[in-house]
């Protein structure tokens, strides 16, 4: 299994969660003043990677990833966010285009009318 870089930076989070609330099992293995230290440390670095993973999550970066799948096409309609609209109508995106008589109402989302 080839892992791609969203998903290694979620288990990177999974494992700074699992250190934000060990406080307990941490204070066994390494006293309460480092247990303090890791589980404050790790919940900053939880604060951050929750922060860049919104980023990372938006609409239209989930597109993005799926149109970039080998053999996916993307149609978009009338009813598409206006970012999204925009990825429909630029002819430099590839695997993403107005659905079948969409054109005209498409670029006009895109335009933000």
């Amino acid at each position: 299994m080839t892992l791609n870089g969203k998903q290694i930076f979620m288990i990177i989070g999974a494992v700074v969660s699992v250190l934000m609330i060990a406080g307990p099992q941490l204070t066994d293995l390494f006293g309460s003043a480092l247990a303090k230290n890791i589980t404050s440390a790790a919940g900053l670095g939880n604060l951050i990677i929750n922060g860049v993973m919104v980023a990372l999550t938006s609409n239209t970066n989930v597109v993005f990833d799926a149109k970039s799948q080998k053999g996916v096409e993307v149609n978009v309609n009338r009813n598409a966010a206006p970012a999204i609209a925009a990825m429909a109508v630029d002819p430099d995106q590839q695997s993403i285009a107005p659905a079948p008589g969409e054109d005209a109402a498409v670029k006009q989302v895109a335009q933000g009318a």
